[in-house]
């Protein structure tokens, strides 16, 4: 007798069908089953709410790409935020030296409302000698969001210091 490929994989199919035909539950017509877990009454369960995540956009941005030494610089944190949040704490820092100081910080307290909120504020390019560590190059600033001691979302724009 010779092995042939195709009626063996003919007889695995039917198995397989006749299986599957066993193993789904019979049709119900909309009736409960043994498996089909009760309606609950209008009421008499409420479950857990479950809130959509909350969605923040925090843009950070200069008015310029490249300062020299002393200049100042016109930033623009933009924050927009799914809700009122009173207490809110934005922390910019920028500039870091080769000392690993950051030689621009400041923090804002603020509220914000639901929808777009602007910070503006200004701050200086630091001078590029030997004492404070700058030297010509690209560097960072960032603005972080925190409510409630958490961070909430942060944003980083690039900045380039020249002689």
């Amino acid at each position: 007798m010779k092995f042939n490929l195709t009626v063996a994989i003919g007889v695995v199919s039917i198995c397989a069908i006749v299986v599957l035909l066993f193993t789904l539950p019979a049709d119900t017509r909309g009736k409960a089953t043994s498996e089909t877990p009760p309606l609950e009454e209008p009421g008499a369960y409420n479950a857990p709410r479950v809130e959509a995540e909350e969605t923040y956009v925090m843009s950070i941005s200069a008015d310029n790409y490249t300062y020299h030494s002393r200049d100042d610089v016109n930033m623009v944190i933009e924050i927009t935020a799914p809700r009122t949040m009173n207490g809110t704490l934005i922390h910019l820092f920028g500039i870091k030296n080769k000392y690993g100081v950051y030689k621009n910080e400041r923090y804002f307290d603020m509220d914000l409302a639901e929808g777009e909120n602007i910070i503006e504020t200004k701050t200086n390019v630091p001078s590029c000698y030997g004492c404070s560590g700058i030297e010509t190059g690209i560097y960072q600033f960032h603005a972080a969001l925190y409510y409630n001691e958490t961070q909430i979302i942060n944003a980083s724009t690039d900045i380039e210091i020249l002689e």
